[in-house]
């Protein structure tokens, strides 16, 4: 059972289906959750569905240091130090080959995949409590190749790396850091490669991924959430620099 109580936790994209699912969970946990976005209109309807008072939200691109500083502030300012941290910010971006992927589309994965993640860690973790938790939600991409995902995988390789070495910096102060990876779940991300890589026909590209793994089916965001709360909870209090895969089977 996740024991949590009076905790304080930071969720960048808080308004995806991911960031929401775990928002809720946290707050049924008792915990105080500050929600981190970009869109405010996207913000603002999951913040009144789920109408909690110890939930806000800020508005904030998470790539932008201005922005993290400020997101930052503004937790430690309405709800105390941060206990759990955890960066579910993602884009697939351009799929193409290496050598037809522009610049500035592989610069773009990487900062909001990773660059991202870094920036957050970079501030939070001033402000985190001794024995707190950084979770990264990264992916299966960030164990294997995928061709023609050149700046998605390689983004969600040096998230796995990022934790690695944070989780042996902030060791002394009992603070844990893992990645949370799981493979294809339902929400927009996967849409969008849905729509690309079989134009027109995207129902035919979901059934052919799901029948790669032996569950046959993408993963629901509440799947992935309830590692989320676990990996934050006091019910987690050893495991730190670690990848926890979720998918399906997939890699077995």
């Amino acid at each position: 059972m996740e024991v949590l109580g009076n905790k304080v936790v930071v969720i960048t994209g808080g308004a995806g289906a991911l960031g929401l699912v775990t928002a809720k969970l946290y707050l049924a946990k008792g915990s105080s959750v500050m929600l981190v976005d970009k869109v405010k209109d996207a913000l603002e309807t999951a913040a009144k569905s789920l109408n909690h008072p110890r939930l806000a939200f800020v508005v904030a691109d998470v790539t932008r240091t201005s922005d993290t500083r400020f997101y930052v502030g503004e937790t430690c300012r309405q709800f105390g130090k941060i206990d759990v941290y955890i960066y579910c910010v993602g884009v697939i971006g351009m799929i193409r080959p290496v050598v037809q992927l522009a610049e500035e589309d592989f610069a773009y994965a990487k900062w909001v995949n990773f660059s991202g993640a870094w920036l957050g860690c970079q501030y939070v973790l001033p402000e985190m409590n001794d024995g707190g938790s950084v979770i990264l939600v990264s992916s299966t991409a960030g164990h294997w190749g995928a061709a023609d995902t050149g700046g998605y995988t390689e983004s969600k390789h040096a998230m796995v790396r990022l934790m690695r070495t944070l989780s042996l910096e902030v060791a002394h102060r009992n603070i844990r850091v893992n990645t949370i990876d799981p493979i294809n779940f339902e929400g927009r991300m996967m849409r969008d490669p849905e729509e690309v890589l079989i134009s027109g026909n995207k129902d035919e590209l979901k059934k052919i991924m799901m029948s790669m793994r032996p569950l046959g089916r993408y993963a629901q965001p509440e799947e992935v959430a309830h590692s989320l709360l676990f990996f934050g909870s006091v019910s987690n209090t050893y495991i730190t620099g670690t990848t926890h895969v979720i998918a399906g089977g997939f890699n077995s």
